[in-house]
């Protein structure tokens, strides 16, 4: 094995490994017992689930349900058991990894350390959002966008082909899709305006937008799906309720209970990605970092599941703008930090994660006495998650109440239930409800 090829295997052995141990953890989201529920209904009934079916106050009221996809596939694969859901989400972060290397090595080249270094400096900072949830295909389906549109801007015309296929699944998985339209526009604008931007045409990338807007339609609501991210972002803003008792909807820097390591890469993140895309527009006159930096910043600081999008998106500002500055000899004084941080720190740095995520179910499990567990792993949740919609019929937001079956814990000693009947998590009711057979449950 040749000396290039070894460093690109060392790179990515690590980074490998750090995906699978980030993700190789209970499944602790709250949210995985409703998608397994809708899902599980639509393979039945073969047909997007488009009402609250489940629910016991407003059965009959309509909404877009812009989840259809992943919810499908998670019942799909639950049947096989925890652990195949556990696998899937491995796989999605191992996914996520994969094209944010392959991003990353089309400006750095792939045996840079930097390279394996930032992909797993970006997995760090987004440990808190990868759960099996919607938006996790949702965050590789944006890094995907930006390498596609980074293979259009060499000159490559297949990677059109890719991002209306991308753009088709995103639609139908999460409702952030609107960001694989808004990428290749800020791509458009980059090479309109004045700049150099290694002299893009702009035609592909109107072609791009063009294509990825109408890829949008290909849904079971039609243009109507832009309808839930607008509602979302709208409520957001206006509702103090929802940008406070929501964790993911509180802004990023919101005091919270661990002050973990995601949170510190952020902050350095926020200082070090802005001077960065600043110094390598003064030296080369480039927009398209600049105005991602743009869009990106204000909303991760605005809403902690940003946190997410920002991370990886920064990391590559940070790491090629970091390439384009320095001179032969910091060059290689960097190439020897970013090995010395990948070989030795990354490790340790894993495992300081790792506690965090401990400390934190813990902390969770104390508090609430919710079904987080901090040492039984892999969490077969079984229950679906059943709320009132938040503006109501008459357009006001009455209170949330949430029914929640048990998070059951496969443990050594068979089944047991973390979560006990009517225990309060602060504005929410949990309360055990029966979903499977009866046999099912203890």
């Amino acid at each position: 094995m040749g000396s290039r090829a070894l460093r690109i295997a060392v790179g990515a052995g690590v980074a490998l490994a750090t995906a699978v141990g980030l993700a190789w953890f209970e499944l602790a989201s709250v949210d995985l017992g409703y998608h397994l529920a809708y899902g599980r209904w639509m393979l039945e009934q073969w047909t997007v689930l488009s009402h609250r079916h489940f629910s016991s106050v407003h059965p009959d009221f309509a909404f877009t349900n812009d989840k259809w996809l992943f919810q499908v596939v998670v019942a799909a694969v639950e049947p096989a058991g925890p652990l195949a859901l556990v696998a899937g989400r491995a796989a999605l972060v191992v996914a996520l990894g994969a094209v944010l290397a392959l991003w990353l090595a089309r400006t750095l080249g792939a045996d840079h350390p930097a390279v394996w270094l930032g992909t797993v400096l970006a997995l760090w900072t987004m440990v808190e959002r990868l759960e099996l949830r919607p938006e996790l295909p949702g965050y590789a389906f944006a890094v995907a966008v930006a390498w596609q549109l980074e293979r259009l801007r060499a000159g490559r015309p297949r990677a059109l082909a890719a991002l209306v296929g991308i753009e088709l699944a995103w639609v139908n998985v999460h409702g952030s899709f609107p960001f694989g339209p808004l990428f290749a526009g800020l791509a458009l604008a980059a090479a309109l305006l004045p700049g150099r931007d290694r002299a893009p045409r702009a035609r592909p990338f109107a072609v791009a937008l063009a294509l990825m807007l109408g890829a949008t339609l290909a849904n079971p609501y039609g243009w109507r799906i832009w309808e839930y991210p607008v509602l979302m972002l709208r409520d957001v803003a206006t509702d103090p309720y929802l940008a406070t008792a929501i964790t993911e909807f509180r802004p990023a820097l919101h005091p919270y209970a661990i002050d973990t390591v995601a949170i510190t890469l952020y902050r350095v993140l926020l200082v070090a990605v802005p001077v960065a895309a600043l110094a390598a527009w003064a030296r080369r006159r480039e927009l398209y970092p600049l105005l991602l930096l743009a869009v990106l910043l204000p909303l991760s600081l605005q809403m902690r599941r940003h946190v997410a999008l920002f991370a990886p998106f920064g990391v590559w500002i940070l790491c090629t703008s970091l390439h384009a500055l320095l001179p032969p000899r910091a060059a290689r004084v960097w190439r020897g930090a970013c090995w010395l941080g990948l070989v030795g720190v990354a490790p340790l740095g894993l495992l300081q994660v790792l506690t965090d995520r401990l400390a934190h179910a813990e902390h969770q499990l104390r508090r609430t006495g919710s079904g987080y567990s901090a040492l039984a792993y892999p969490v077969e949740t079984v229950a679906f998650m059943d709320r009132e919609d938040l503006r109501g019929r008459d357009g006001h937001r009455p209170g949330i109440r949430w029914l929640a079956a048990a998070h059951l814990v496969r443990a050594l000693r068979g089944r047991r239930v973390l979560t006990p009947p009517g225990a309060r998590f602060h504005h929410l009711e949990l309360t055990c409800l029966q979903l499977k057979r009866p046999a099912d449950h203890q």
